[in-house]
């Protein structure tokens, strides 16, 4: 798989998944040496640290070309280019590299149908990745990956329903009990999940994520949503057609 990017493109997401990068080519059209940084994040701030060294691309018309002879392995990967060597800084607008890179991967970041809601530093109690109207009359979204982190100071469950309102008894499609102090990653493959639930005479198709507390008898009673902000939601969506 060949991934480009041009001047304008000052960073890239590239997978949301495992991935193997096996080469990186290109040119420098600008007059400074710059430099190329595979961040295994999806998300990139001013001053993260790269997960590998950063590879050199040399200023003033110059080409370079990369090979992995080894290949780079990553569990996610947005390529960056950087004014500094040991830490990401951002390159001015319009001025990063024209190049592409060779990779292998089953988890390609599509910009045309993939989208991020939510991050992981906003502290939210729910999160509405998407509204029963926009899957109407059918199924439009999939939910591919869903990021949780858990900064209070007792476990709490995230669970994610098919309608708008919230809903004390919905607890279907997926509930995932986090720890205190806890983050996690949840996969759904190319697949992806659609959340579903009946309400007569009503099937709903949204997706909100919500975090409810482990009260006694969880399972078998209503639930009791949190509010607050120590809780972040992130989702990776994919759009169909």
């Amino acid at each position: 798989m060949y991934v480009s990017m041009v001047a304008a493109d000052l960073t890239k997401r590239v997978a949301w998944g495992p991935a193997i990068i096996k080469r990186i080519y290109g040119w420098n059209a600008q007059a400074a040496d710059l430099f190329i940084q595979f961040h295994q994040k999806l998300d990139v701030a001013t001053n993260d640290v790269p997960a590998v060294k950063s590879v050199w691309a040399p200023g003033s018309g110059a080409a370079f070309g990369w090979p992995f002879t080894e290949d780079l392995s990553l569990t996610e990967c947005t390529i960056a280019i950087s004014t500094d060597e040991t830490k990401y800084v951002p390159v001015a607008a319009a001025s990063g590299l024209d190049l592409t890179c060779v990779l292998d991967t089953d988890h390609f970041f599509d910009s045309a149908v993939h989208s991020i809601v939510g991050d992981l530093t906003t502290g939210v109690a729910s999160k509405q990745i998407w509204s029963e109207a926009s899957q109407a009359p059918t199924w439009k979204n999939r939910l591919l990956r869903l990021d949780l982190v858990n900064n209070d100071t007792v476990d709490v469950a995230f669970v994610t329903q098919a309608t708008d309102t919230a809903n004390v008894n919905d607890k279907s499609s997926l509930v995932k009990v986090l720890a205190n102090g806890g983050t996690f990653t949840q996969m759904f493959g190319k697949g992806g999940l659609v959340p579903r639930h009946f309400q007569a005479p009503t099937e709903r198709k949204g997706c909100t994520v919500r975090v409810a507390d482990l009260t006694a008898g969880f399972v078998g009673s209503t639930l009791t949503f949190k509010a607050g902000t120590d809780y972040a939601i992130r989702a990776l969506v994919q759009a169909d057609a």
